[in-house]
């Protein structure tokens, strides 16, 4: 089964790019895409959003865990009132280039599919290396399990 790639926000539609290459385009924002998809993992995208800010040092572009499951997270390529923003799938991205124009940047997913995102090398980079951080601190804290946590809150 194909999954989203690729969330590009255009003139009040979105257009997905799926791993099997095809393209997709809907009337309602990657926000609300993205809401429905933490929804179908038991979480709301605010959770999410919420849980990253509370977890790390990040306070613009989070990222957005969808399944801790699966640990299949989107992140971001600008801020939320960039036009030009898109959300890239982290699990899937193999490669990242430069292009000839600094402000976008060559994506090389898994499945072989190329496409470039409005968004300079250095962001992309940055985004990904959030996204890895953030799940080793999903995975270090799920090592230290609930009683180091409860502990922590009583002041222990």
């Amino acid at each position: 089964m194909a999954h989203i790639l690729l969330l590009s926000r255009q003139e009040g539609i979105t257009e997905c790019l799926l791993s099997s290459g095809e393209t997709r385009t809907l009337q309602i924002t990657p926000e609300e895409i993205l809401s429905s998809m933490c929804m179908r993992h038991g979480s709301s995208l605010r959770g999410r959003l919420d849980a990253v800010a509370a977890l790390t040092e990040f306070r613009q572009k989070l990222p957005v865990l969808i399944s801790e499951r699966s640990q299949v997270i989107y992140f971001p390529t600008g801020g939320s009132r960039n036009r030009r923003s898109a959300y890239l799938r982290y699990n899937d991205i193999v490669d990242v280039v430069r292009t000839d124009d600094p402000s976008v940047t060559g994506i090389l997913f898994s499945s072989g599919i190329r496409t470039t995102v409005h968004a300079a090398v250095r962001t992309i980079r940055m985004q990904m290396q959030r996204c890895e951080k953030y799940l080793q601190i999903l995975q270090n804290n799920s090592a230290a399990g609930e009683t180091e946590t409860l502990l922590k809150f009583m002041g222990e």
